[in-house]
Parts: structure tokens; sequence; C-alpha cells
């Protein structure tokens, strides 16, 4: 098939077209509260609407666990870093050596009583043990 080269019938048949769709867009205009009305637009529209309205719920309550989720993380996240700062602490503190001192010679005899320098081992030394008081304070005395 030619191309048309009759410019006039283009410019009339775009003038057609462009004259249709703004009658047609004027009638939607003035007629637009009847045709999106509940009665007009049937159960296929509602079921719709009805869907929209759960996604709308399931988008709130899909955000709301996100934030949750989000306020976890930081608070993990600044625990992590506050332990970390006082592991810091911890291992360049000074004093870490201060509680360190020597046992005494009777917590000593007592805790190294009969391991192998006598050949009682474990058991004479478990015997020493319960004749002795084993509360803490006969430990530390």
């Amino acid at each position: 098939m030619a191309k048309t080269t009759d410019f006039t019938a283009n410019e009339c048949l775009k003038d057609a077209i462009r004259k249709e769709q703004d009658a047609a867009f004027a009638f939607y205009m003035k007629h637009k509260d009847t045709l999106l009305s509940e009665k007009s637009l049937g159960t296929a529209v509602a079921a719709h609407r009805r869907k929209l309205a759960r996604e709308t719920i399931r988008n709130a309550f899909c955000e709301e666990v996100l934030r949750n989720v989000q306020e976890r993380r930081r608070l993990q996240a600044k625990k992590e870093e506050e332990k970390k700062i006082l592991e810091e602490e911890y291992l360049q503190a000074e004093t870490r050596n201060d509680v360190m001192y020597p046992v005494s010679p009777r917590t000593r005899a007592l805790l190294y009583h009969g391991v192998s320098q006598t050949g009682d081992g474990r058991s004479g030394s478990a015997r020493f043990l319960h004749a002795c008081d084993v509360k803490l304070g006969c430990l530390l005395q």
C-alpha cells in the first residue's frame, strides 16, 4: 500500500480524533459520580477494594514488625558496643593484679596435701578435706 501524501486528510483525521477524545472526557467528567458509584461498579470492584483494605492492614503489620526488628538490631548493636568497651576497659585496667595475693601456708597445705608427695593421691586429699571443715571460712583462715 502506498503512503498517502494528502496532508489535509491527515489533519482532518487528527482533528476528528481530538474532538472525539474531548467529547468522551467531557462526558466522563459530567457523569463521573454515577459511573463510579457502588451500584454501577459491581461485585468485582467491591472485592478488589476489600483486597486493597486487607493489603493496607497487612502492610501496616509488616511495617510494625520491621520497626520492631530495626529496634532490636539497634539495641543489640548498642549492647555489643557497650560489651566491647567494657572488655577493653577490663583488659586495660592495671588494678586487676591487686586481688592476686599469695596464698596462705594453711590454704596451700590444704589444697596440696597428699598429692603425689606422700603417695596418697586424690583419695587421701579427699579424706583430709572431709575431715576438716570445708567451709569457705576454714579455707581462708
